[in-house]
C-alpha cells in the first residue's frame, strides 16, 4: 500500500523512513477499514509534513501500533487535543487543503475495529499512533 503514494512523497521530495519488522503480524481486522485509515494518516503526513516522514509498525508486548511520524511548523497541544474532532482544522489558512474529516474517520474506523488512535506532539514532531491491543479468550 505505501508505494501507492511514491508519487505523492517524490512530489514534496519526501523519502520517508519506513520501518516494518521481517516477523509476520497477523490479526483479524477489517482490511478496507485499515487501508482507509493508513490512507488518511500518509494523506495528513504528506500534505502537512515540513520535511520528514517516519512510518514504523511494530509488534508490542500486549499490541500492535503503527506510528506515522512528521515533522511539523506550527502545531500546538491544543491542536493536537482536538484534530480528531469532526471539521477541525489545526490550520485555518489551508482551507482549500480538506474537509477536516480524514482523522474522524479514522479514529471512527479504529474504534470499530477495537483499536485505538491518539496524536503525540514532541519536539515539532507529530505522532499518529494506531494501536490494536490483543484480545486473549
Amino acid at each position: 500500500m505505501l508505494f501507492g503514494f511514491y508519487e505523492e512523497f517524490n512530489k514534496r521530495n519526501i523519502e520517508p523512513a519506513i520501518r516494518i519488522p521481517e516477523d509476520d503480524m497477523i490479526m483479524l481486522l477489517d482490511p478496507s477499514a485499515v487501508k482507509r485509515v493508513i490512507e488518511n494518516l500518509l494523506v495528513n503526513a504528506i500534505r502537512y509534513s515540513s520535511g520528514e516522514v517516519t512510518i514504523l509498525l511494530q509488534n508490542c508486548i500486549s499490541s500492535i501500533q503503527l506510528k506515522v511520524s512528521n515533522s511539523v511548523d506550527s502545531l500546538n497541544e491544543q491542536d493536537v487535543k482536538q484534530m480528531f474532532d469532526r471539521f477541525y482544522k489545526a490550520d485555518q489558512t489551508r482551507t482549500g487543503k480538506g474537509t477536516g474529516l480524514g482523522l474522524p474517520i479514522a479514529k471512527s474506523l479504529m474504534e470499530k475495529m477495537n483499536g485505538n488512535i491518539y496524536a503525540e506532539l514532541r519536539d515539532n514532531q507529530l505522532t499518529m499512533i494506531c494501536e490494536w491491543e490483543f484480545k486473549f479468550a
